[in-house]
């Protein structure tokens, strides 16, 4: 009796003998018998590691569903995250919470505050209507990450005949941070003139992040340029008003005639919760983020969009991108998180090198 044992892949073996292959006087009678055997034993190996093969697939597929949740309630559409909750109300009011120690931290007050206002024919537009329950909602595309959820948001303007597509962008890898834009078309027979639109329209109260605090005792960032030597750190005064512009230059008086530039981010914290709004646009564009303090010393933000157009019958106005961050810690925790999304979106960072860290003399 001949004993072969032949090895396969994934380190099985196959023995003739266990195959109840048995020699017989013909040699060649043997031999394709155990040919034969030997061709199904190899088939029924080719099926096992293709089993094998797809499990891991199945897994793969299952791993790259996005874990944000999104659900339509009475309040409006909520989207969960790992790290915080998004709440858009039916006024297109986004705000944000802050998962902490098993508790939801915010600074927003929203009350009867609308999320957004578009200026038409020098008059604010205030009878935009959003239709919560026909929201659909998809998987996100975008350059932030191959999961996430893109929500599209159907509104109209009785007084304008305005349609408005109001779209909510959260993605896993940035789940702190919740993108929202606008899209504005003129459903009727008369042209419009577009003036503004304001989005990310916040109410801020610190009483709600530190009970000790007045509403307005928060601390706050600005990254526009306004003038040589002003602070861009500082807590919010009961009186406050700054219009924060970018993308344009600036008036100054003295030496610099103009300043400009800067980063489009806006930030305020408490020592328990901090939230910032801005742009993740790759261009430097003209627009601002103007911040006052209410007479209730509510704090109030925005990101205002000076469109300046006429829209025909048909035509069509995008907003940019802005965005929604809420976090703990100081202004440094949403300025990573922004720099990191708009190096996703394309915009590098410049290396590090050893001039960076020279000293550097300053004389006017």
């Amino acid at each position: 009796m001949r004993l072969i044992i032949v090895p396969l892949a994934g380190g099985d073996h196959v023995r003739l003998e266990d195959l109840a292959v048995k020699p017989v006087g013909n040699n060649w009678m043997w031999w394709g018998r155990a040919l034969a055997m030997l061709l199904a034993a190899g088939l029924l190996q080719c099926v096992g590691c293709k089993n094998k093969e797809a499990q891991p697939a199945a897994a793969t597929a299952a791993a790259q569903t996005s874990a944000i949740s999104v659900s339509t309630e009475s309040d409006g559409i909520h989207m969960h995250t790992s790290a915080a909750e998004f709440l858009l109300r039916p006024s297109g009011y986004l705000q944000a919470s802050l998962q902490s120690e098993g508790k939801m931290l915010t600074l927003e007050d929203p009350e009867k505050e609308a999320g957004q206002l578009v200026t038409a024919g020098h008059a604010e537009v205030g009878d935009f209507v959003f239709d919560l329950t026909h929201a659909k909602v998809a998987e996100a595309t975008g350059k932030l990450g191959r999961l996430g959820k893109h929500i599209d948001v159907p509104g109209t303007s009785a007084s304008t005949g305005l349609e408005e597509i109001l779209t909510i962008e959260v993605y896993d890898d940035f789940p702190a941070m919740a993108l929202l834009s606008a899209t504005l078309r003129n459903s009727r027979q008369k042209d419009v003139a577009l003036d503004s639109i304001s989005l990310q329209r916040h109410r801020l109260n610190a009483q709600l992040g530190d009970s000790r605090a007045a509403p307005h005792e928060m601390w706050s960032f600005y990254g526009s340029s306004l003038k040589w030597g002003k602070d861009d750190v500082l807590p919010v005064p009961p009186k406050f008003s700054q219009e924060n512009p970018f993308g344009a230059p600036v008036e100054v008086q003295g030496d610099l005639g103009r300043v400009g530039g800067g980063v489009p981010v806006v930030a305020f914290w408490t020592r328990n919760v901090g939230e910032a709004i801005g742009h993740i646009e790759t261009l430097p564009l003209v627009l601002s983020i103007p911040v006052e303090t209410a007479r209730d010393q509510r704090v109030l933000a925005s990101v205002r969009l000076p469109a300046k157009t006429t829209l025909k019958t048909g035509d069509v106005y995008s907003t940019p991108r802005t965005f929604l961050v809420v976090y703990k810690g100081d202004y440094y925790e949403p300025l990573s998180v922004w720099s990191n999304a708009v190096e996703r979106e394309g915009l590098a960072r410049p290396a590090n090198n050893e001039e960076n860290y020279a000293v550097s003399w300053c004389g006017w």
